[in-house]
């Protein structure tokens, strides 16, 4: 049987860089999510999940944690919904990724999911009150990482730190989506031959 991957990312930009990725022994479907929680939740109503064996969640995060610099590549081992509370943790299977090696990581500590835009360092240190473990921010992770769970498909997510923890200028965020995800697709590149 064809193992089928769902790739998905929050914008086309985070996308149209990876639609070349080699897919040899398995069969590989894009879904362009849109940006925030909402976007994505309307995304995922629209994906029969079943028909996946893995999910690779990809695109931009903000660092929380000096330790988390711009443009390294982080691979959370745990998702919060800022929303809620430590106890809602969500740690999806990894089994069909157990086998690639992944040397450009830095990081898998928690990623924080929240629904509002991220835009100035004192919501960072906000969310990292509540989740003093979390190393990354983003808008749309936590959705697929419980969905994954619940349906007991393999997941990942493998975020690009595009401003730490001082830093945010949206504008410079934008410019740098596309070199940002070429660094994501190198490591790709290498972890899809291992699958």
């Amino acid at each position: 049987m064809v193992k089928k991957i769902l790739l998905t990312a929050a914008t086309s930009k985070e996308i149209k860089i990876l639609r070349d990725l080699p897919a040899d022994k398995f069969e590989l479907d894009f879904l362009i999510t849109g940006i925030g929680f909402e976007k994505s939740r309307t995304s995922l109503k629209g994906v029969n999940l079943k028909d996946y064996q893995a999910i690779i969640n990809v695109g931009l995060a903000g660092g929380l944690i000096p330790e988390i610099e711009k443009s390294q590549i982080i691979l959370p081992s745990v998702f919060y919904w800022e929303g809620h509370d430590k106890e809602s943790a969500v740690t999806p299977s990894r089994h069909l990724f157990n086998k690639c090696d992944w040397p450009e990581i830095k990081s898998t500590r928690p990623l924080v999911t929240t629904r509002q835009v991220i835009d100035g360092r004192k919501k960072k240190e906000t969310i990292l009150e509540q989740f003093p473990k979390a190393g990354a921010v983003d808008m749309e992770a936590y959705l697929w990482a419980e969905a994954a769970q619940k349906k007991r498909i393999d997941f990942v997510s493998l975020k690009i730190i595009s401003d730490d923890c001082e830093n945010l200028d949206h504008k410079t965020i934008v410019q740098n989506t596309e070199s940002l995800m070429k660094t994501i697709k190198k490591l790709l590149n290498k972890v899809l031959t291992k699958i």
